[in-house]
């Protein structure tokens, strides 16, 4: 079918100006970026979630290598293992690249004071020790982004400390009465309560026990 050269273009006209299904082409048309959308955020939740998840590990090791002080690079290990991570390996120098079976882990010890600057206050070697820093690097997750990119480093630092703290108690004790003293503790722990006694021996013994 041949059409003439005025019919053409009211035609082109028809079909620019003709609204019917549109919102089929626009959903053809946006369609790829909505899913793209998706998966990125899905990534994105992912990462952030497992970020959480790798700080929490993180202080929990801390802290227990500032328990341990003396061996601290022993406890941040086992802390790892028992959470999930055995494979984690010491790399204090921060040099390796952590890959998705072997995270990498730093322990450096140091000294920690509350009163200085905030960014100051962990001083890494300073002796005496009283903290440790533990700074924990894996390989995040991706389900849609991984044919596009590589996955991201998670990276998660956390700093414990540990004061040294002194106890003492002061107490005192009845060995043995004497039996000719009974009458003067009578009087003295009746004064003292502000009534009068009359106990024996063998319930000041009691007592003592």
């Amino acid at each position: 079918m041949q059409l003439s050269g005025g019919r053409l273009p009211k035609l082109l006209k028809r079909l620019v100006t003709d609204r019917r299904a549109n919102f089929a082409v626009m959903t053809a048309l946006s369609a790829p970026f909505a899913i793209a959308l998706c998966a990125v955020a899905v990534d994105q939740g992912s990462l952030f979630t497992e970020r959480r998840s790798a700080q929490a590990l993180v202080d929990i090791a801390a802290i227990t290598a500032a328990a341990n002080l003396s061996k601290a690079e022993t406890a941040v290990l086992l802390t790892l293992a028992d959470n999930g991570l055995p494979a984690a390996e010491i790399d204090n120098a921060g040099m390796r690249r952590p890959t998705p079976a072997k995270p990498t882990v730093s322990v450096v010890q140091g000294r920690y004071s509350a009163t200085a600057a905030l960014g100051a206050r962990f001083q890494a070697g300073q002796q005496p020790y009283n903290a440790v820093r533990v700074s924990l690097r894996e390989i995040g997750t991706l389900y849609f982004g991984s044919a596009l990119m590589a996955p991201p480093v998670i990276g998660t630092t956390a700093v414990a400390s540990t004061s040294a703290t002194a106890a003492f108690s002061v107490g005192s004790g009845l060995i043995e009465v004497d039996t000719t003293k009974s009458a003067i503790l009578n009087a003295v722990l009746g004064g003292l309560l502000g009534t009068s006694l009359s106990l024996k021996v063998m319930d000041y013994e009691a007592l003592a026990r």
